[in-house]
């Protein structure tokens, strides 16, 4: 009955076999939820503590549905019920981790949630009674926690891209770009002044295709075409770079694509997938998603099968990554399972890696995978240390501070040195550490003493280069006080 309702949602008939699953090599994946067909148009977001929150449709019910980790088992939620509810959702956490989602509802309304730590308020943004919504919805919150949200609508057998925001009483709605069959699967991001900028793709015909760029100047929309040499269908994805620059990773001839501005002018990259030839049978960049990392470099998810160009005609696909690490782009497989990573989403933690939830077609069901980095961890026991008083030209006795790798990769020491306000009041002996390499869970030791050369109280660092990407130097802080000795009584 499943497979049955599937066809009809489609208009296709999906062959599903049996094939083993193949966990890829340093991924996690879990099964979100799979009561039903659900998990279809899934949108990811990470609270600061790095725990993922989904939005997603439930096909079976026609619900928004929304399921967060509280760090020991996924908890989902239904947002909003109704005819065709909760299609195309985008999620959005605001600086107290409360989920917000856009989404289109009753194929002609476009609504907008937010939890407000009690319940669900929902509202409707813009109604077009008698047209029809189509392609996605795209959210971002402002400073203030504000929502804007791009989307498209057919109306008049035209396609339109329009632009909402709310200013903290009502909702304000643009137009953004009517010429044409425009507006479809739309990517929003705000910049540092909380300006929208807009991805999209632009239809000619029904064989061609334009990636377009939106954005407002202060003044009024300015807008840009990407590429128009590629025939561009299924998805685009947009961020900004920490100079507002825009990149953009978008599906167009059956191949994977990204796209940013060098501050002169577009670039254009093919990212090519040795594993699937390029072929117009192959498919390689639907339903990409982009992140950039702490560097300003990209990672995108995305799915790929080899031998349909029509994937919902396709029984097996795969749920692809690839990220550029300054000089190449590298490509993983995140899960192979039959026919899975359809509406990928992808996010970054605090340490850049990777989280993707999307649509396993096979099952039916609402996956979310994510791969933890490897890194080296370094920390010190003392961390700080008061030698308290010690007579000048005397010395303290020798203190040990022990330097563990508490992290997953090997902990590799270059120098260890004194450094700081006073670092000649202090000496560095039997040093262990210097040099070194320590393995997860390994430790190596220090010792130092305060040896004051004169009164007063003194400051200094022992500073420790590592190659921790989070605490390239740990500073471990000294402190003690030199004082006079006692004086001998001579007439006596």
């Amino acid at each position: 009955m499943r497979l049955r309702n599937l066809c009809v949602m489609f208009g296709v008939l999906v062959f599903v076999l049996s094939t083993p699953f193949a966990a890829m090599a340093g991924w996690v994946i879990e099964t979100v939820d799979s009561k039903g067909i659900i998990g279809i148009h899934a949108s990811l977001a990470l609270d600061t503590a790095g725990k993922p929150h989904i939005s997603y449709h439930d096909w079976t019910n026609a619900n928004l549905k929304y399921a967060y980790y509280d760090g020991g088992a996924w908890q989902t939620e239904t947002v909003d019920t109704g005819r065709e509810g909760g299609r195309y959702p985008s999620l959005a956490l605001d600086a107290s981790g409360k989920p917000h989602i856009s989404y289109l509802h009753t194929y002609n309304r476009i609504k907008y949630a937010y939890y407000d730590g009690a319940s669900w308020q929902t509202e409707t943004v813009e109604d077009y009674t008698g047209d029809s919504g189509s392609g996605s919805s795209s959210l971002a919150l402002d400073s203030s926690g504000r929502p804007h949200i791009s989307y498209s609508f057919v109306t008049y057998q035209k396609k339109i891209l329009k632009y909402a925001y709310h200013d903290g009483v009502s909702w304000n709605i643009e137009t953004v770009d009517s010429e044409g069959l425009v507006g479809s699967y739309n990517s929003l991001a705000l910049d540092t002044s909380g300006r929208p900028h807009i991805s999209y793709i632009s239809y000619i015909d029904i064989r061609n295709a334009d990636l377009k760029y939106a954005y407002y100047d202060g003044v009024s929309w300015q807008i840009e075409t990407v590429d128009s040499e590629t025939h561009v269908s299924n998805s685009t994805s947009l961020e900004l770079d920490t100079a507002g620059r825009p990149h953009i990773s978008y599906y167009g001839d059956n191949s994977l694509k990204y796209a940013y501005y060098d501050g002169a002018s577009w670039r254009i990259e093919t990212i090519m997938d040795s594993a699937i030839p390029v072929s117009g049978t192959n498919v390689v960049g639907m339903y990409t998603s982009l992140a950039l990392d702490t560097a300003g470099r990209p990672h995108i998810s995305y799915y790929a099968n080899s031998g349909y160009a029509d994937a919902m005609k396709s029984s097996y696909g795969d749920m692809k990554y690839a990220y550029y690490d300054g000089i190449s782009w590298n490509i993983e497989t995140v899960d192979n399972e039959e026919n899975v990573g359809w509406w990928a989403s992808l996010a970054l933690d605090s340490s850049d890696n990777p989280h993707i939830s999307y649509y396993d077609w096979t099952n039916y069901d609402l996956k979310y995978a994510y791969k933890l980095v490897p890194n080296p961890d370094i920390t010190a026991s003392p961390a700080f240390y008061d030698f308290g008083s010690v007579q000048k030209r005397k010395s303290s006795p020798p203190v040990t501070f022990t330097i563990s790798n508490t992290g997953n990769a090997d902990l590799v020491i270059g120098g260890v040195y004194l450094t700081g306000t006073n670092p000649y009041q202090f000496i560095i002996r039997n040093d262990a550490c210097s040099d070194q390499t320590i393995a997860p869970s390994g430790s190596c030791t220090i010792e130092a003493i305060f040896s004051p050369t004169k009164t007063g109280t003194f400051n200094a660092l022992i500073g420790i280069d590592s190659n921790d990407p989070d605490t390239p130097t740990l500073n471990i802080e000294l402190t003690g006080t030199g004082v006079m000795g006692h004086m001998k009584n001579k007439g006596h």
